[in-house]
């Protein structure tokens, strides 16, 4: 594509269908989420909710639910609100926690595993930067790797769980092909290490 060159979005049209296709994603089966949430909002993260805004936030959760083909809003919509609630850039972490918490907390406890996972991950990318040693290494190594797996199999539970009850675990399946990823990465430096190969 040419420098400069415009890429084409939707037309007026077309963003005014879909818009007219909201009215037909229910959402009814979330209405007592829908009034936690607000409770929640104006209380516990200091965010003033207008009826208009409230309004726009449900339009939000619809749209996010037909862009995924469905025909109703479910728990799983109400994610999308993390980067709508916000005033400060310090809320967003927290309000998408309580999202978590208030309609997925199965989802909630992979993410905290994942962000666990994460923090071994980095342990072992800089261990050689962080001690002489070589033995100290491979053992920074090593227990970064055993307690990435542990997070691993964790979150391999919370998915056969929320699969078992039939819920959709797209978010679950990301969030464990993420550790997954960081585990691997991790025992191929461990056998570098073990090996002394490149």
């Amino acid at each position: 594509m040419a420098e400069g060159a415009n890429i084409a979005g939707p037309s007026l049209g077309a963003i005014d269908r879909a818009y007219s296709l909201l009215g037909g994603i229910a959402w009814d089966g979330m209405r007592e989420t829908f009034v936690k949430l607000w409770s929640t909002a104006r209380q516990t993260w200091k965010v003033p909710v207008s009826d208009r805004r409230w309004k726009w936030c449900l339009r939000l959760c619809q749209a996010n639910a037909l862009l995924a083909g469905r025909g109703a809003v479910q728990p799983s919509d109400l994610l999308v609100l993390a980067d709508a609630l916000w005033e400060e850039p310090g809320q967003q972490s927290a309000i998408r926690q309580g999202l978590l918490d208030l309609i997925d907390p199965v989802l909630r406890e992979a993410e905290e595993k994942c962000d666990a996972a994460e923090e071994q991950w980095q342990k072992a990318l800089t261990a050689e930067t962080e001690t002489a040693e070589p033995k100290d290494v491979i053992a920074v190594i090593s227990e970064a790797a055993g307690k990435i797996k542990k997070s691993a199999t964790r979150i391999e539970e919370l998915r056969d769980i929320a699969r078992g009850k039939g819920l959709d675990t797209t978010d679950l399946e990301a969030t464990l092909a993420r550790v997954q990823g960081m585990s691997q990465d991790v025992h191929r430096k461990l056998v570098t290490r073990y090996t002394g190969s490149a």
